[in-house]
């Protein structure tokens, strides 16, 4: 991939601000941020960096994404992690950030993290001011919240993803849900993820479709709270789990390389996971009736 001299100039100039900012505090610059996002009304954001100002690396610029409220409320909080994803620890100024090539990487606050830029105007003939400017597939807006010599923030329709960081997407989990043969459970789960409170995270054993005699029944098929595979090796024989179906219990049999549900094999342990709910696929239904007694 031949460089190209934009991208090595911005690399240094991001590296020469991060070096010599290492000493200098931080905080007024996220506390500048912060007020002037709770003028614009991106009240969650304005929060988000009060909170987490003090625990943020120091940088005396910095370029900072505002996912829109609503975002928000669709995924929940940013963790820190995630937050640093969303800050660039110099200011670029905007007119040269629209201009970058396309996939030209962005470091960010997060270690090993770069935002990528993914449209710009250089894709595009025409250089008027309203162009479509994405970064990770995220429309970025080009009319700034806020820019001082110090500070860019723009807005956001939606939280950047990183494939490092997991983050909930109904997307790509009813994707593989319905490539699995499990879209019986893709249906039961969008009813049931917006009646739990927010943050919850659930455990799903998604069995195929032709075993699913009513969907009400798939409540016997998710726990409260994330157990990934390493966590389910862990259980002692006979453990038992609590499902939403009231009275329901899975009990975990342990053998030398496998492990049962209520009698019934795990075909894909983790098929997919992301912070708030992990699924894995099952031979069939969990309530056979042999297995439950006790």
């Amino acid at each position: 991939m031949k460089q190209n001299p934009n991208t090595l100039l911005l690399l240094l100039l991001l590296l020469t601000v991060t070096l010599t900012t290492a000493t200098s505090s931080t905080e007024p610059l996220f506390s500048t941020a912060a007020q002037t996002l709770t003028n614009s009304n991106f009240l969650s954001m304005s929060l988000t960096l009060r909170l987490a100002s003090s625990s943020l690396p120091s940088t005396t610029s910095a370029t900072i994404f505002v996912p829109s409220d609503t975002a928000f409320r669709r995924h929940g909080p940013l963790p820190l992690s995630l937050l640093q994803y969303h800050i660039i620890p110099s200011k670029i100024p905007l007119h040269y950030l629209t201009s970058l090539p396309i996939s030209t990487p962005l470091p960010t606050l997060l270690p090993n993290s770069s935002l990528i830029i993914t449209t710009s105007s250089l894709s595009h003939h025409h250089h008027h001011h309203h162009h479509h400017f994405s970064i990770n597939n995220v429309t970025v807006s080009t009319t700034p919240l806020f820019e001082n010599p110090s500070l860019l923030i723009l807005s956001l329709h939606d939280f950047f993803n990183s494939s490092s960081l997991y983050l909930p997407e109904p997307e790509s989990l009813r994707r593989i849900l319905r490539s699995n043969n499990c879209s019986l459970t893709a249906v039961f789960l969008e009813n049931l993820l917006p009646e739990l409170t927010v943050g919850a995270k659930i455990t799903v054993f998604a069995p195929p479709d032709e075993a699913v005699r009513n969907v009400a029944i798939l409540k016997k098929h998710v726990v409260l709270g994330l157990i990934r595979w390493r966590d389910l090796i862990r259980f002692p024989d006979d453990a038992r789990l609590k499902t939403l179906f009231d009275g329901f219990d899975i009990r975990v049999s342990v053998f030398p390389r496998r492990r049962l549900l209520n009698g019934v094999n795990i075909i894909v342990p983790d098929m997919y996971r992301d912070e708030f709910v992990v699924v894995h696929r099952v031979g069939g239904l969990l309530d056979s009736g042999t297995e439950l007694v006790k």
